[in-house]
């Protein structure tokens, strides 16, 4: 999976976080340098609550201080931090 395609993929949970919860947070041409606060119009109570839809949707469990330590709040770094943690989960033994 590309960085453009998780992209897409987190276009796609956003897309559903809004029609859940009312929000109007940007979700469509996300570019990897857009911010998820200054850019999106995400903020850090939004991001929490999307991690289990994260989880879910590319079958990865994810630890809350390495999370913080990807600055997910740029969307290359969460696409990358994504990839990373599908990687390893493939990787490990069943």
């Amino acid at each position: 999976m590309t960085d453009g395609e998780v992209l897409r993929e987190i276009e796609e949970i956003l897309s559903e976080y809004n029609t859940t919860m009312g929000t109007r947070i940007k979700c469509s041409g996300i570019k990897p340098n857009d911010h998820f606060c200054n850019d999106i119009g995400g903020d850090s109570l939004k991001l929490v609550s999307m991690i289990i839809s994260f989880e879910e949707r590319f079958g990865i469990e994810i630890d809350e201080r390495d999370f913080v330590d990807a600055n997910p709040w740029v969307m290359g770094n969460l696409a990358r931090y994504i990839q990373e943690k599908r990687r390893k989960s493939e990787e490990a033994p069943q």
